[in-house]
């Protein structure tokens, strides 16, 4: 099985998988199309790209649901990397969403 990434697809959402092509058409379907086709007329892949390491220690996620704390309680921040391999080890199905600005 091919390594899992993270895509960011626009100003605003990321989302992981194994490979690009994969992940637009699930993103695609989650935001209302039936193609990626339809999607790219729509103009919702901008500023798409596979996330670099830099960018990957850089980006932090922030999470007021999970447990990211080291005491466990939640809130708090991690990068990118560590929050994709949270979702590896805990057998999370890709590709999915991954983060967003909007939430």
């Amino acid at each position: 099985m091919s390594e899992i990434k993270v895509y960011q697809l626009n100003d605003c959402d990321w989302w992981a998988g194994h490979d690009l092509d994969s992940v637009k058409l699930a993103y695609a379907r989650d935001v209302g199309f039936e193609t990626v086709a339809e999607a790219e007329a729509a103009n919702v892949f901008y500023c798409m790209h596979e996330l670099t390491a830099e960018e990957m220690a850089a980006q932090k996620f922030v999470d007021g649901d999970d447990p990211i704390n080291a005491d466990g309680t939640p809130g708090g921040e991690l990068p990118f990397r560590e929050a994709l391999q949270r979702m590896i080890d805990r057998g999370d199905t890709f590709p999915c969403f991954f983060a967003s600005t909007e939430y």
